[in-house]
């Protein structure tokens, strides 16, 4: 199973926890490049449920049929992944916002200091 974000970049340290009816569930984590690994699973109707290390509280679930052991790609839409560090796509669009209309003032407020020395140098 490959683990990826928003951008379809692969996302480490991602616990996964696989449920199916009537067996134990099976855990393990996505390592660097994304992938995590699980043995003797065999197709079914399973409970997907992952979150990031340390936050169980954040997690996001999925119900899926495998028909047979294959690797299968989980695209975690809700998550980014800036350098290291995983961030929430609302927090980062929300960010950019922000940091966009921040841009914006002060251009605003240059180019307005501008005209008004422009204009006192003309008198």
């Amino acid at each position: 199973m490959t683990v990826v974000d928003y951008f379809s970049q692969p996302i480490p340290d991602m616990n996964i926890i696989l449920h199916r009816l009537g067996i134990d569930p099976w855990s393990s984590s996505s390592k660097a490049d994304g992938i995590a690994t699980f043995s003797n699973v065999i197709g079914g109707d399973m409970q997907i449920i992952i979150y990031p290390d340390g936050a169980e509280n954040n997690y996001e679930a999925f119900n899926v049929y495998i028909p047979e052991s294959k690797d299968i790609e989980i695209k975690l839409n809700k998550y980014i992944l800036v350098g290291p560090f995983l961030v929430e796509s609302s927090a980062l669009a929300t960010f950019i916002i922000i940091f966009v209309a921040i841009l914006l003032f002060i251009s605003i407020e240059v180019y307005r200091r501008k005209v008004a020395i422009t204009a006192n140098n003309k008198h």
